[in-house]
């Protein structure tokens, strides 16, 4: 009697712990930078139309710094700003700010230079950076942790 009721539960056991192995799965492969810090509390983002070219910004907002502080430091993407990328930030942000001028949410865009300071943390994924010309700002992700808003930015510009 006792393996008839056993065996349905350890399937069911089971069977959660493959989904919950799943899902983070699928959280890592959407965003592995985002995946490796804790669950933001809020989203809200925007793309642009286009097929090749297009435009995307997106902010998440976090509710625990303490918690979100630590994530950064262990996490394997985001470095802290230093005084030597603040102008390296503002370059690529510059760039994103002439391209969402073509976009239905520029007026969305929160994230301008007033927010970049060493409290920050930031992590760049640029696909033409070491190609030998200077093609910077083709193809690019910016993440960008504002500590005094509790807020990441992510801007993505692929032109």
């Amino acid at each position: 009697m006792k393996r008839k009721i056993l065996t349905p539960v350890l399937i069911t056991v089971g069977v959660l712990a493959c989904l919950y192995l799943l899902i983070m799965f699928f959280r890592f492969l959407e965003n592995p930078a985002l995946a490796s810090l804790p669950r933001y509390k809020s989203e809200k983002g925007y793309i642009s139309d286009g097929f090749q070219d297009y435009t995307i910004y997106r902010e998440y907002h976090y509710s625990n710094s303490k918690k979100m502080n630590k994530g950064l430091e262990k996490s394997l993407f985001f470095q802290k700003v230093e005084e030597d990328d603040v102008d390296v930030i503002n370059g690529y942000l510059e760039n994103f700010k002439d391209w969402l001028k073509h976009t239905n949410f520029e007026n969305e865009c929160k994230f301008d230079s007033e927010c970049i300071d060493t409290s920050d943390y930031w992590y760049l994924i640029n696909k033409w950076e070491n190609d030998g010309d200077d093609h910077r700002y083709y193809d690019y992700d910016l993440y960008y942790y504002d500590a005094e808003t509790m807020t990441m930015y992510m801007i993505h510009n692929n032109i």
